[in-house]
């Protein structure tokens, strides 16, 4: 395992790296609040072993990156170029690209702005027109959702580490779904772990969402082989998102996973490394 610090103008971020020096390169982009550490061995390491190099990192304003002050805004495409910055310094020319949720918007805009470095997409509960999903009859979060996190919004601080953690599974739990059983020690051991990684963090990730434009128009130029990973129960990012992305993109495959909600556990990735290994070994 490599570590290191990547810098986009005045934002540093932190990344990982592993796996073999000379394999093909699979970057994992994080969603809104969510850190490197939060991704499931599950997922990187059959990768891994099937012989790819595997990149995360810490998106700006969490983890061990670059908290931007709280009166300066930033879009999707800054986030794009923060992925950029995270390639360079890992000396990485093109990659395949798994995005979740915030992260799969991250990767569209990435491979707008360079289309030849994204050799595949793998898309997991993600959507191209977050703020504007209405002008697309799409509809947006479920109710319940939107006031927890409104609630959040104004929450004061984690007292404690422990409180901390128990707002992470409380929150893990809020967005599962019914496909699988509710994993409690995963979500707490997620907990632990981003406790350990770095101090509690407040993001401007949702702002970030709702402030950028609309990925909708680029959406027919990523001829990238394209996987879409949804699932029918999500409370966040509705199934009908996926079913719009997957038509508007000109070369995608969805899997609609029932009951799934806007999760990513275990049981999932262990389901859906096949699927991804497939997209990406087919792009040779």
């Amino acid at each position: 395992m490599q570590t290191g610090m990547a810098t986009n103008g005045d934002v540093d971020l932190f990344w990982i790296d592993e796996g073999p020096r000379d394999g093909p390169v699979v970057a994992l982009v994080s969603g809104a609040g969510s850190t490197a550490v939060m991704w499931c061995r599950e997922l990187i390491d059959p990768l891994i072993d099937a012989g790819f190099r595997v990149l995360r990192f810490d998106n700006r304003d969490v983890g061990r990156s670059t908290r931007v002050r709280a009166n300066v805004l930033y879009t999707i495409a800054d986030l794009g170029k923060d992925l950029a910055a995270v390639l360079g310094a890992a000396d990485v020319q093109t990659v395949h690209l798994l995005g979740r949720s915030m992260g799969g918007m991250t990767a569209m805009s990435f491979a707008a702005a360079q289309p030849a470095r994204v050799r595949t997409m793998t898309l997991i509960y993600t959507t191209p027109c977050m703020a504007d999903a209405a002008e697309h009859d799409l509809p947006g979060p479920q109710p319940e959702i939107l006031e927890a996190l409104a609630e959040a919004a104004f929450a004061p601080r984690p007292a404690d580490d422990d409180e901390r953690i128990e707002r992470h599974v409380a929150d893990s739990r809020r967005y599962a779904g019914t496909r699988y059983t509710f994993d409690d020690r995963w979500a707490r051991d997620a907990g632990v772990a981003d406790v350990a990684h770095a101090p509690f963090a407040e993001p401007g990730h949702g702002t970030a969402i709702m402030c950028s434009g609309s990925l909708v128009p680029v959406l027919p130029i990523l001829t990238q082989p394209t996987l879409i990973l949804h699932g029918t129960a999500d409370p966040i990012i509705d199934i009908a998102h996926a079913r719009f992305l997957d038509t508007a993109l000109p070369n995608s495959t969805l899997i609609e996973f029932d009951g799934l909600g806007h999760e990513m556990p275990p049981l999932f990735c262990a389901e859906i490394i096949d699927p991804v290994l497939a997209l990406i070994e087919a792009a040779g």
